[in-house]
């Protein structure tokens, strides 16, 4: 059975310590030292005992610049070497700022204070880090205790540590008591792949394992339990408000009509009429190229087979089939030509052909540009891989292997006159670069289907519509099932290593 305390208080090492007992449901309110540090248990200790003198005067901080090793702006306490790293916001004068946070503070001190008197037992709780400097020991947790001890002598105080022992498996932890009141585990439960930050750590397999040995009896006040449950509702309505724009939709009603339709859609991708009669006339081919017009036809194959190998103009942005070919006809001019900035979109214009292409620097609408030499960077990276792909798709065309190329109709080719004679065009800029074994795919709209005009090596498929050029690379908009049944038609003949992710070269 789980141990039930009364109070269970955080004590560092990192911020990890709060998550986890939060995550555990071990910590129902906040207190002052779950985002700060650092002090030896024992001086925390006594600060809580003398009521947290000096902890946070104005005076006494300074801006320390950016953390290296935690990734976050650094504001010290240069009285009590106090570490502070997720208050404050760089660019704004401290003394903007102070007054609410030390609001924050106090109030966290009195909530502590309050809580300290009302319980009977108390737990504290120290979870090393990967950056811990040096491993808390458990004689570090027992002076700690003496203080409580001495400080509170009418309550139980005992002592949880847990020191991360690199390569000791949970089911060969140290359990021990090393002191009356002390308990120490220790075992590996860093946060081991490639993604995870310097002090990461496995909040959520602490939080299952302490919430299993460990229980906190409610201490809270009505109005806080009131004034945590509308922070939670209004997190989950702020939570299902991304989940709405991020599948498309405009109201709670039509996102759940998406959620339904995903599921028929899905049945649809595998036993729906388009999806068996795809995959009775499957074709494979070695290269599959798409030419745009935007990234709508890459996002698809995307979605079907979750790999795009990189071609020139697969993530590229064009207007119509005679900015295509002319680009095809003028390869070597893409890398060394002149470009803009397109501010809205991120991208840069090929200021010759007009073909907007995606470099790797993103940042925030709104946000200011990056600073020129990032761009000037950013711009030469973008003409390096330029060159790189356009050797790429010369190669991919010329070779004996089986090439699909697939191009998207914009409205204006669609509708136009003379559209065999942009297809024939198309078709002869392919045939300049030494295209030998490749067919073309033409995707257009089901209402003008029949107006294409056939050709050798050419084939045709529609779809009922396109996504909005804002939003080509929305799955739930346009016509999924359609393109899912295209390209389970034509087919890779293999799937790249790099599957499972964008292929960005």
């Amino acid at each position: 059975m789980a141990k039930t305390y009364d109070l269970i208080i955080p004590l560092g090492y990192a911020c990890s310590s709060s998550q986890t007992l939060r995550r555990a449901g071990l910590q129902l309110a906040s207190f002052p030292w779950d985002w700060v540090g650092i002090h030896t248990p024992a001086e925390k200790c006594e600060i809580i005992r003398d009521g947290f003198p000096d902890f946070m005067n104005l005076e006494d901080l300074q801006w320390m610049g950016m953390n290296d090793t935690y990734g976050h702006e650094e504001v010290r306490n240069t009285r009590n070497d106090l570490l502070i790293l997720h208050d404050f916001v760089s660019g704004v004068p401290l003394a903007e700022q102070y007054p609410a946070i030390a609001a924050k503070y106090e109030r966290r001190i009195k909530r502590l204070a309050k809580c300290i008197a009302s319980a009977k037992s108390i737990l504290l709780v120290t979870i090393d880090a990967p950056v811990t400097p040096v491993p808390t020991t458990a004689k570090e947790c027992r002076d700690a205790l003496d203080v409580m001890n001495a400080a509170y002598p009418d309550k139980t105080v005992e002592y949880l540590l847990l020191n991360l022992e690199n390569g000791r498996k949970f089911s060969d932890r140290v359990d021990e008591n090393p002191f009356p009141g002390v308990r120490r585990i220790a075992f590996d439960y860093a946060r081991h792949d490639p993604d995870a930050p310097a002090y990461g750590i496995e909040i959520d397999m602490l939080a299952g394992f302490l919430g299993r040995e460990y229980a906190v009896r409610d201490y809270r006040t009505d109005a806080e339990k009131a004034a945590y449950k509308a922070r939670k509702g209004d997190k989950r309505r702020q939570k299902f408000a991304k989940k709405i724009a991020a599948i498309g939709a405009e109201n709670a009603a039509q996102y759940w009509y998406f959620r339904v339709r995903r599921v028929f859609r899905k049945i649809a991708y595998a036993v729906g009429p388009k999806a068996l009669a795809a995959k009775m006339r499957s074709r494979r081919f070695q290269h599959i190229v798409p030419l745009g017009i935007n990234c709508e036809v890459a996002f698809r194959f995307f979605c079907r087979w979750k790999f795009v190998d990189s071609s020139l103009l697969a993530w590229a942005q064009s207007r119509d089939l005679a900015t295509v070919t002319a680009a095809l006809r003028n390869l070597d001019s893409l890398p060394t030509g002149d470009f803009e900035l397109i501010e809205h979109s991120h991208m840069w214009q090929h200021k010759a052909s007009r073909i907007q292409f995606h470099g790797r620097l993103q940042w925030k609408t709104g946000a200011p540009a990056p600073s020129a030499k990032a761009l000037d960077d950013d711009l030469e990276d973008l003409r390096g891989r330029l060159a790189h792909l356009v050797d790429k798709l010369r190669r991919v065309l010329s070779d004996d292997e089986s090439t699909l190329v697939v191009h998207r109709l914009c409205d204006a080719d669609a509708e136009a006159q003379d559209l065999p004679a942009r297809l024939d065009a198309l078709e002869s800029a392919l045939a300049e670069l030494g295209a030998k074994n490749v067919t073309l795919l033409v995707v257009c709209r089901n209402a003008d289907r029949a107006r294409m005009p056939a050709g050798e090596r050419r084939i045709y498929r529609s779809v009922k519509s396109f996504n909005h050029p804002a939003k080509v690379a929305w799955e739930e908009l346009g016509d999924p099932v359609a393109w899912n049944a295209i390209f389970s038609e034509f087919a890779p003949a293999k799937i790249l290593p790099k599957a499972h992710s964008f292929k960005f070269e």
